[in-house]
């Protein structure tokens, strides 16, 4: 095992008997939620369904929601009932009460402990210091990173993963530009080794998650991944940018880098903006209308032009746009960005479709990123592999790039490898 190895291994070993996700969500009565109390989260949205499996994942099987969306009532949310607020003063006065919201936590707070329901007994409350990391974690479970990790690798546990690709991941460490990316290298392959420790998911966000470090928890109003492109402490926009966006969505990156030049007092050349989900597509086309020199393009990107099986965004399969997938819905035509700009020149390269593509992205890119040194932001979080084998290919093809790991959200996706001279 080498050094770097040596050191995940150790940072894994540091949370070890450290309270885990149960632990600090249900405190005293975590045995109680084992046993069968009921457990009934508030709020019917997003993170209630992210809290409601990450709690089935952990053993624990909430009974219903409760929404104050009257016209909800009567109706199921991921497989249980919704009920009213006066039906949970009835019927589960002594239950386990969840808050399940980021923007309404005190509300929800004030709006139970008003209902007479007892303060110890009301979960996530906005002065638990811990909630807002608790719901950070939760996000892992309709994502189910850690269990798609463990997939890909088989029966075998991350770490063996790791171990048979060591040399790869000290290469990878090796590369790497400054300090904050070496230790946000560690900290990530310790936690996916960890299968998801709650101890080392809180060390991670809070010692590398950009928006809570510049921002505090929940703080930034936006989306964090698309803000940090373009506003970071590694790249800086140059004047006459020709931009280059591989999975464009509605076009929210676009948007965000069209901010960051009017922001800095830059024009950019050019906007090249591939989308080859339909409904996102149809968003991207008209979000970005209002915009000059932008070409909106309906085809995936790939290492060589071909026709590919696709998974729509209204599959239910992903949760934003679709991604390439053998068993997808549709076929769609993918390019290789080297044939298609045909020797136009580009600066500045984002990848981050659905799926793990970009390695195949980026090597289809490769002629223009050997001859042009483009900026690049890409996502190294697809995969297990992503973080250490992205690096190593883009470093293969223009060794002159420093490369840097930033990690731009407020929950496990969105590590992000830059490159720049």
């Amino acid at each position: 095992m080498n050094e770097i190895l040596l050191k995940i291994v150790e940072r894994m070993e540091s949370a070890r008997g450290k309270h885990g996700f149960l632990d600090v969500l249900f405190g005293d009565y975590k045995k109680e939620a084992f046993q069968g109390a009921p457990v009934v989260l508030f709020g019917a949205g997003g993170l209630g369904e992210e809290l409601c499996a990450t709690l089935r994942g952990h053993g624990v099987h909430p009974v219903c929601f409760c929404d104050n969306n009257s016209s909800r009532k009567g109706s199921t949310y991921c497989g249980i009932p919704i009920i009213s607020l006066a039906d949970l003063k009835e019927s589960f006065r002594d239950s386990l009460v969840v808050v399940a919201s980021h923007k309404y936590t005190k509300s929800m707070t004030d709006q139970l402990l008003g209902s007479g329901f007892r303060s110890d007994r009301v979960l996530c409350k906005d002065t638990d210091s811990l909630a807002p990391i608790v719901f950070m974690y939760s996000m892992i479970g309709t994502q189910c990173l850690f269990g798609s990790y463990t997939q890909q690798c088989g029966p075998k546990p991350v770490l063996d993963s790791l171990m048979e690709r060591e040399q790869d991941v000290q290469d990878a460490y090796e590369l790497l530009a400054d300090r904050h990316s070496k230790g946000l290298f560690i900290s990530k392959l310790a936690l996916m080794a960890s299968d998801g420790n709650f101890d080392l998911f809180k060390d991670f966000i809070e010692s590398y998650s950009q928006p809570v470090l510049e921002f505090g928890f929940g703080n930034y109003d936006g989306t964090p991944e698309d803000y940090y492109y373009f506003n970071n402490d590694v790249i800086t926009l140059s004047p006459d940018e020709v931009y280059i966006d591989v999975g464009a969505f509605d076009g929210d990156t676009v948007h965000t880098f069209v901010q960051a030049c009017r922001k800095n007092g830059l024009n950019y050349s050019k906007i090249h903006a591939f989308e080859p989900d339909p409904n996102c597509f149809e968003a991207l086309l008209k979000n970005t209308a209002g915009y000059e020199n932008i070409i909106c393009h309906s085809s995936g990107v790939w290492s060589k032009s071909e026709v590919l099986r696709f998974s729509t965004s209204d599959t239910g399969i992903h949760d934003q746009a679709g991604a390439i997938d053998g068993s997808g819905n549709i076929e769609i035509e993918v390019v290789s960005l080297d044939e298609f700009l045909n020797g136009e020149r580009a600066t500045f390269i984002k990848m981050d479709p659905g799926g793990n593509v970009i390695p195949e992205a980026i090597r289809g890119a490769a002629r223009i990123i050997a001859r042009d040194k483009p900026k690049l932001a890409v996502g190294a979080y697809h995969a297990l592999e992503s973080i250490f084998e992205i690096p190593l290919l883009v470093h293969d093809i223009c060794p002159d790039y420093k490369l840097y790991l930033r990690h731009n959200t407020y929950h496990l996706c969105d590590t992000d490898l830059y490159a720049t001279l």
